[in-house]
């Protein structure tokens, strides 16, 4: 990893601790911190749930 990567590998394990925060908290609103607007979520292979 160069020095110029680590701000991104950084920023991407901060989006997925919010994200693993926002799921264990059954925290909808705090998605919206991790995922663009216009995302969609799709579970629905493993728990049939599409938002």
């Amino acid at each position: 990893m160069t020095l110029e990567e680590i701000p991104d590998r950084m920023k991407t394990q901060d989006l997925m601790a919010e994200y693993c925060y926002a799921i264990d908290n059954r925290d909808r609103d705090a998605l919206d911190y991790v995922f663009a607007p216009d995302a969609v979520i799709e579970y629905t292979e493993m728990v049939g749930v599409k938002r």
